[in-house]
């Protein structure tokens, strides 16, 4: 404290000194040029920046591995640049594990002052705590033409932006080119359509001894089983709320959806039932011709997969539209001293500045979202030797997003046990199915609506 108080009267003093000799300046000249120039004074002090001492601040993320290095790299990188704020970076699991760690922190009085927010679910019961800061006064107006609106979308409750977007990813086409080439398939011409998707997928499903079980796989998709559900849904153009806040999961834009999930199990089988979690270990390892995964595991299966084939990416297909899901996750700032809100919030916009978005997508693959970021000379280049993180990057052009809902954790938890039920039996009732799952999303926003 007394060190504080000693940095203070330094400052002032040596602002005193100034401020003498304008007086002085002010003092011999009469007239309007005094008042100009007092004026020119005040508005010199106003815009002084304040003296603060040694704060610190807890940053909460979701990045495991070498992307969580990329993350305690960026932040030292910080300290460097703003010596006054000390940054403790901590990994607190996925985003689900987050969202329950905040909602205790929020019950405990126990909260870190910067966090990263998955746009999963989360947001609206986060925000009604009062807890988290809303963030509307700093995203500028450069920040909305730079950045697309889908995208905010996803961290705006009740009209207020709650979290700025940072780590965004899509789902995306992996693809062995190999496979490809071996079934008389054109990997530089990926299917673009669903039926283009079976057609491709036939061909790469093999028996290849002859024993009657499958040795190499047609199509799978990754076990963030919600997520891609989104999808297809937007694919065949529907939605998962209504203008009206209410779901419409039982749409038959959203039962044709998901027929064609089970038909890729059960009538085509080119996917293999209840095998999502073994996925990427398949397609790394060569026995997998399309994998469906979010757009962040590209360095990693590049990595995995070396020379042994020929990996690329592609647009995921249409049903009716283009059109893919946002994920990842936002920074958001939680309401502290002052002094620790600014610190938090000069770094959530240091993190998703034009430059810190460039090095935070192309350190781990997650994409470059801001258009100022891909016009950077250097991702220009990274996008030239990189040609499947620059796939990413322009799929973007058909992300999008539902409306943030109340119900969300609900419609998360209930799609991923509702695929388990269609891949189980391949005479699963889908339109009851969904009609049942409707009912209890919309009974769920009924109950909160009405408290």
């Amino acid at each position: 404290m007394r060190v504080q108080r000693r940095k203070e009267r330094a400052y002032a003093e040596k602002g005193g000194d100034k401020m003498n000799s304008f007086l002085r300046l002010v003092l011999k000249t009469p007239g309007r040029i005094t008042l100009l120039l007092l004026g020119m004074i005040l508005l010199q002090f106003s815009l002084q920046p304040p003296a603060y001492g040694q704060v610190t601040i807890d940053f909460w993320h979701a990045m495991e591995g070498p992307k969580g290095h990329v993350l305690t790299e960026m932040a030292k990188d910080f300290m460097k640049e703003y010596p006054n704020i000390k940054v403790n970076v901590s990994l607190q699991g996925g985003y689900t594990d987050i969202v329950r760690k905040v909602q205790a922190g929020i019950a405990a009085d126990a909260l870190p002052d910067l966090v990263m927010l998955g746009q999963r679910h989360g947001i609206p019961q986060i925000s009604e705590s009062g807890r988290l800061l809303v963030l509307d006064e700093y995203v500028t107006a450069e920040d909305r033409k730079d950045i697309s609106p889908g995208l905010f979308g996803r961290y705006t409750y009740k009209g207020k932006v709650m979290a700025i977007p940072f780590a965004v990813s899509t789902p995306i086409f992996h693809i062995n080119a190999n496979r490809f080439k071996e079934v008389g398939l054109n990997p530089d011409k990926p299917p673009t359509t669903w039926d283009d998707l079976v057609a491709y997928a036939k061909k790469l499903t093999r028996d290849l001894d002859g024993d009657g079980r499958i040795d190499q796989w047609g199509f799978n998709i990754h076990s963030d089983i919600p997520w891609h559900v989104y999808g297809f849904i937007y694919q065949n153009g529907g939605t998962i709320y209504g203008s009206d806040g209410q779901a419409k999961l039982d749409s038959p834009e959203a039962i044709q959806a998901f027929q064609f999930w089970s038909d890729l199990v059960h009538k085509h089988k080119v996917m293999p039932p209840l095998a999502h979690e073994g996925g990427s270990k398949l397609f790394t390892a060569g026995n997998l011709g399309i994998f469906q995964r979010s757009s962040a595991f590209i360095e990693g299966a590049a990595k995995a997969i070396g020379k042994r084939f020929d990996y690329r990416v592609a647009y995921l297909p249409k049903s009716k539209i283009y059109a893919v899901p946002d994920g990842g996750g936002g920074l958001g700032v939680f309401k502290s001293a002052p002094e620790k809100e600014r610190a938090a919030i000069t770094l959530m916009k240091w993190f998703t500045s034009t430059k810190g978005i460039a090095r935070f997508s192309k350190d781990t693959g997650y994409i470059t979202f801001r258009k100022s970021s891909i016009a950077l000379p250097e991702m220009k280049a990274f996008f030239a030797e990189s040609t499947r993180d620059h796939v990413a990057a322009l799929q973007m052009e058909y992300v999008r997003s539902n409306p943030v809902n109340h119900a969300d954790g609900v419609v998360w938890d209930e799609l991923g046990n509702l695929i388990e039920k269609i891949e189980s039996n391949p005479k699963a009732d889908i339109p009851t199915l969904l009609k049942e799952l409707n009912a209890k999303v919309n009974k769920e926003i009924a109950e909160y609506r009405g408290k």
